[in-house]
């Protein structure tokens, strides 16, 4: 009977893991990258179009908004949920800041969406 209960508790719990890919970009250097929860890797393309791939990057929770992706005990890039990001050139702003490299920038994901800034 306990077997059943737990079973039937089980099923109708739901687990949602949702995987997302941020893309972030920069200006001054132009360079962009992009990194995926489920892989795990982040991908640079700098303004050359030469590509570096970093493997085994941990995304993790840092406080309210704030996250960190870390490359074992090193952190590789800030990312914040401020709905004010900006790539410092186009009429965008991105729902997320970013910081990466010294870098300043913007990032969307595969949920979020950058959008047209309005100005009056």
């Amino acid at each position: 009977m306990k077997s059943h209960l737990v079973a039937t508790l089980l099923a109708l719990t739901s687990f949602s893991v949702c995987a997302e890919t941020f893309t972030c970009v920069f200006t001054e250097p132009f360079i962009s990258f992009t990194y995926s929860t489920s892989s795990r890797k982040l991908v640079r393309k700098n303004y050359d179009q030469k590509i570096t791939t970093l493997r085994n990057v941990n995304f993790e929770i840092s406080g309210p908004n704030s996250f960190l992706l870390k490359r074992g005990q090193v952190v590789v890039s800030k990312i914040n949920l401020d709905q004010n990001g900006s790539d410092g050139m186009s009429d965008f702003v991105f729902p997320y800041s970013v910081e990466y490299e010294g870098l300043h920038g913007a990032c969307e994901s595969t949920v979020l969406k950058k959008k047209v800034l309005i100005t009056e």
